[in-house]
């Protein structure tokens, strides 16, 4: 269920970056060593690396919580792999919160802990 709950997730957060005028590069690109990135986009010559966090409801908890230093660490990780990989001078990092029940949409560019 988790899983098909992130999936719906990530595919609003693709939607949304879409309807921003990214285009859609990879979607859960896994590197062995450090995890996975759920969505890397482009647009304008930036490499856009992008974790997407979500609830059912709302609640006393909001998904931003569950992103962090070590977890944005972890996101560094992998994407300076990949834009070394690939040959991209200018990337960032973001984060799509996303809670399901109302579609209540969050888009973080760039995020610094």
């Amino acid at each position: 269920m988790k899983k098909k709950i992130g999936k719906i997730a990530e595919d609003l957060a693709a939607e949304f970056l879409e309807n921003q005028g990214y285009k859609i590069i990879e979607r859960n690109f896994y590197f062995h060593r450090f995890g996975e990135i759920d969505l890397i986009v482009f647009k304008k010559n930036l490499i856009n690396f992008v974790e997407v966090k979500s609830l059912t409801s709302e609640s006393e908890f909001i998904p931003e919580i569950h992103f962090n230093k070590r977890k944005l660490k972890k996101i560094e990780r992998i994407a300076s792999f990949y834009a070394n990989k690939f040959n991209y001078k200018n990337w960032i990092i973001s984060l799509i919160t996303i809670v399901l029940e109302n579609f209540k949409i969050n888009y973080y560019e760039n995020v610094k802990i």
